[in-house]
């Protein structure tokens, strides 16, 4: 706690001297805030843990967490900054501007390799549903990196994803069916290039004993480093879908 005195002297410098102590310790209180978090410490000093929001409904939401509001509107089809929670049980309320919002409780547990995901679906035209993405796993193998999918394109066809992985270059399933909502485990690899892509369920074909994948819906490369894991969202587009990584904190 930060005390505040100063010398009567007169009334006006008084005043004078009040408002330049007022304004030091505001100073002071804002350094000390921004210190917390960039050191992922709540004002409290608490560990505090980032958490995002990913948006695969169909109508804009807002992210009300513990009774407030962080995110006021969250568009279809994208995901949030990085919002900050304290460590612990957590509410998190996913709200429509009309329609059936969702909650979920999570457990906030600092020291994760990936942020907390929470993801809105699609009920409906108005209303979503909430999930909460388990954190099952995720650290690799000394060495190794670990990579996992999401599907959350809601308008999307029935689908494949297909990798190669930097061990293993020929395109096989992350997993079978891959439907809306669904997350797949995490796949360890050697790092370096991931190459993933969508395509139409059932469409690959061989030609000569080589494998194709026609009518790719999507396609991402990605080069992870060692000791990572990654999440692979597959969102909504307006010409299709799209992969979009998710950054770890």
């Amino acid at each position: 706690m930060i005390s505040m005195s100063y010398r009567y002297v007169s009334a006006r410098t008084g005043v004078r001297a009040a408002a330049r102590v007022i304004a030091a310790t505001l100073t002071i209180l804002n350094v000390a805030a921004c210190s917390d978090a960039a050191s992922g410490l709540t004002a409290s000093g608490a560990p505090s843990v980032p958490l995002r929001v990913i948006n695969g409904a169909a109508v804009p939401v807002s992210v009300i967490i513990d009774g407030a509001t962080r995110v006021t509107t969250l568009a279809p089809a994208s995901i949030s900054e990085v919002v900050r929670v304290p460590e612990g049980a957590r509410r998190v309320e996913l709200r429509p501007m009309s329609g059936a919002s969702a909650t979920a409780t999570l457990q906030a547990s600092a020291g994760g390799t990936e942020p907390v995901l929470v993801a809105a679906t699609a009920v409906g035209s108005s209303s979503v549903g909430v999930l909460v993405l388990a954190d099952t796993a995720p650290i690799p193998a000394p060495g190794t990196s670990k990579l996992r999918v999401v599907h959350m394109a809601s308008k999307a066809p029935p689908i494949d994803v297909w990798r190669k992985q930097p061990d293993f270059p020929t395109p096989v399933r992350v997993a079978f069916p891959f439907l809306y909502g669904f997350t797949s485990g995490y796949i360890q690899s050697a790092p370096g290039t991931w190459e993933l892509t969508v395509t139409p369920t059932d469409s690959l074909k061989k030609a000569g004993g080589a494998v194709g994948l026609p009518s790719e819906l999507a396609r991402l490369s990605l080069t992870t480093a060692a000791d990572r894991a990654y999440t692979v969202v597959l969102l909504d587009a307006p010409d299709g879908v799209r992969l979009e990584v998710i950054d770890t904190p």
